[in-house]
């Protein structure tokens, strides 16, 4: 076994209720080489969550949920989340987050979304 890591989005992007071409979820698509799909994964990332402090977001992997997580200021920070196991797949994983806000004003910033996996 060894470990391995794919970039997910070497970017940025925004999650929005306002503004223009902005959406309030987003989906990457990828594939990965050997995964070893009965090991926990981790995903890291930057975000940079706008002036609202009502914000939240939800993170799912091929249509299960990993990770809720809320916020409350507007710091930047590194992130990481530890995806469980027998989520990830070699071919057509799906990674989605979605930001929700309770009086639909909030944004946020997402980047150097990198995924640390084990190969078989």
């Amino acid at each position: 076994m060894a470990t391995s890591y794919t970039v997910l989005d070497a970017g940025s992007f925004d999650l929005a209720y306002q503004g223009p071409n902005i959406d309030t979820d987003h989906t990457i698509p990828f594939d990965l080489v050997d995964v070893k799909a009965d090991k926990e994964s981790v995903l890291t990332f930057d975000v940079n969550p706008g002036n609202d402090d009502d914000i939240s977001v939800t993170w799912k992997l091929n249509g299960t949920e990993f990770l809720n997580q809320g916020f409350s200021s507007s710091e930047a920070r590194a992130w990481q989340a530890v995806v469980p196991k027998n989520l990830l797949k070699t071919k057509g994983n799906k990674l989605t987050v979605k930001l929700s806000d309770s009086d639909d004003t909030g944004s946020i910033n997402f980047s150097d979304l990198v995924l640390t996996y084990t190969q078989s």
